[in-house]
């Protein structure tokens, strides 16, 4: 009967003890201007008149009240806003109904004192106007406030939203030009140079193209499958000519051929602009990478996920968790989806599969 004050913001968009502390005496002296309006009453009949208002007031607020709440735990979506509405207005007149006749039918002609007061002289249709009228006034006092903190919420999690992207692109953007990294690339271009000039071009293109994309993804908060999947390729061909054969990436997905990236089966699949790199990064940043302990990562297309496995084999006990990067993959998820990122560690495996987003359009993902 009685909610906490958690609840009440949940439903009512915020604590309601001063509206309702407010609201119902303002109502009330305002359905006793309406009513006594034109008559001449003592200052005993004006006293009664605005405690039958008061009491009316309160009663209408307080079931309107509880309507609002019922309707809203159990039609929350945005979309169900009509619906709800028309139900609280169909709600709110058979409240009108039942409430004027009953008391009209049954309870004012029994107390003449209320006759005295003014009651008793309106018609029928006048009071339930005016009780409807009462009604709406709560209704869109709720429906206004309720709306605004729907608004305000919204805008704030767009902000979080939209600063968790720059917090994850800074980090990729750091780990990429961190000097391990540089020293590393630059190290395996120098040895490729000689030996295959052709490769070492191509190296160093992919080498721009991975600080490129870090650039022209970090407005966006998803990215389609096909773009995050050829960013990956070329951070893929940067590891795997470091590593040579010490670092073996096994895609499976329809059509797939191991060492070969399979084409996405649908064109509407998104997700959150270079999680895949980064998976991948953490698996060869974490484990050993070595001729006699070779890393295998395998990454598995679906068609409502993107799993990347490797076999565990910690450079340290400490390593084996889920860091930094991958707690921003995690929030950026829950705040463009309810499906989340999951993460399965097994004694021998690492498993991470991150749920595909489907949208009509990328454009309405793409903060200004």
């Amino acid at each position: 009967m009685f909610l906490t004050r958690e609840a009440r913001i949940r439903y009512l968009g915020f604590d309601d003890h001063w509206a309702i502390v407010l609201g119902v005496p303002t109502l009330a002296a305002l359905a006793s201007v309406i009513f006594v309006a034109g008559q001449e009453l003592p200052p005993s009949a004006l006293g009664v008149c605005m405690v039958m208002s008061l009491l009316h007031t309160s009663l209408y607020w307080w079931l309107n009240r509880r309507g609002v709440v019922y309707l809203r735990a159990n039609y929350p979506l945005s979309e169900q806003t009509l619906r709800r509405i028309i139900f609280m207005l169909a709600y709110s007149a058979t409240l009108v109904i039942v409430i004027e006749g009953t008391l009209n039918g049954l309870v004012f002609p029994r107390l003449a004192f209320l006759e005295q007061a003014g009651y008793g002289k309106a018609s029928l249709l006048f009071e339930a106007c005016v009780a409807l009228t009462l009604c709406l006034l709560v209704l869109a006092i709720y429906e206004s406030v309720y709306f605004f903190s729907r608004y305000r919420h919204s805008v704030l999690e767009q902000e979080r939203l939209t600063r968790t992207n720059v917090q994850a692109q800074l980090e990729i953007l750091k780990q990429q030009v961190n000097p391990h990294f540089l020293f590393n690339s630059l190290n395996t271009l120098v040895q490729v140079i000689p030996e295959d000039p052709p490769k070492a071009v191509l190296f160093t293109q992919r080498l721009s193209a991975v600080y490129r994309r870090i650039l022209e993804y970090r407005q966006r908060d998803l990215i389609t499958l096909t773009e995050e999947i050829k960013a990956l390729e070329d951070y893929i061909f940067l590891m795997q000519t470091r590593f040579e054969d010490k670092l073996r990436i096994v895609w499976s997905g329809a059509g797939a051929r191991e060492q070969s990236i399979p084409e996405p089966e649908s064109q509407d699949a998104y997700i959150v602009p270079l999680s895949l790199q980064l998976i991948v990064e953490n698996a060869i940043k974490h484990n050993v990478v070595s001729q006699e302990c070779p890393l295998t990562i395998e990454i598995a297309v679906s068609p409502d996920t993107v799993t990347v496995t490797n076999n565990l084999q910690p450079r340290s006990q400490r390593q084996v968790t889920t860091g930094w990067g991958q707690q921003n993959i995690r929030q950026r998820y829950r705040l463009t989806g309810d499906r989340e990122m999951t993460v399965v560690v097994t004694p021998t495996h690492y498993r991470v599969s991150l749920p595909l987003v489907r949208v009509k359009s990328a454009a309405a993902y793409v903060t200004a």
